[in-house]
């Protein structure tokens, strides 16, 4: 006699149906994103070379499959959180120290809980982000190591607060789950390519859409 299951109910066939969902969701992946993702194996390959004493080689070997896997991630939780935040009253972006143009003269506020760009360079991203943000009265802040922290900060300060992540393909996705324990409704924008001294020997800006930032602020403001 079958039970009568709450939600789901694995049949005896499952696990060959999902082996042939997985080699499917990679074959599809492979060839839908083989421009994006063309020089992934082989970093990973120089990652694995790298016998240094760097602490970051878990992040830096990440698998192609893994990348495809967050990359999915991403945007399941961009499209379930979609409705809710709009309703939102406030919105907070989060946004990368990458972003900036790493020089002597950046100016920003030293504040625990995010530090805010003094908009000292106009031509820096993080300046661009920070007027759009203020063009909504939404607030643009860097994230902090300790994201959970600075995630509970603005919950209690806003209340009724919507997020927007800017960052990388794992550290979003990392950064969705961790607001989904705090129910609050993020949306991400993926950076465009990674500037950062994870990936690079010399640092570079890193670089993101601000046509899809913009999207989203306009969805959520101006429909």
């Amino acid at each position: 006699m079958k039970p009568d299951y709450p939600t789901y109910y694995l049949r005896k066939d499952f696990r060959d149906k999902l082996e042939l969902y997985v080699n499917q969701f990679i074959a599809s992946s492979n060839e839908l994103f083989k421009d994006e993702f063309d020089r992934v194996e082989q970093f990973v390959r120089n990652a694995h070379a790298d016998q240094s004493t760097r602490d970051d080689h878990n992040l830096r070997r990440t698998a192609l499959e893994k990348y495809y896997l967050e990359l999915l991630s991403f945007g399941i939780y961009d499209r379930l959180n979609r409705e809710a935040f709009n309703k939102t009253q406030e919105t907070v972006i989060i946004m990368p120290n990458c972003l900036t143009l790493h020089t002597d003269n950046c100016i920003r506020t030293d504040d625990t809980h995010g530090n805010i760009c003094e908009l000292c360079i106009s031509e820096c991203q993080a300046n661009e982000i920070t007027q759009l943000a203020m063009s909504y009265d939404a607030t643009a802040v860097f994230s902090k190591k300790s994201l959970g922290d600075q995630i509970e900060y603005w919950v209690k300060k806003k209340r009724d607060v919507g997020i927007i992540g800017v960052a990388c393909i794992p550290m979003l996705t990392s950064g969705m789950r961790r607001a989904s324990e705090y129910n609050i409704p993020t949306r991400g924008v993926l950076l465009n390519m990674t500037g950062c001294d994870h990936w690079n020997n010399n640092e570079f800006a890193s670089s993101f859409s601000f046509e899809w930032l913009t999207e989203i602020l306009k969805e959520k403001y101006d429909s």
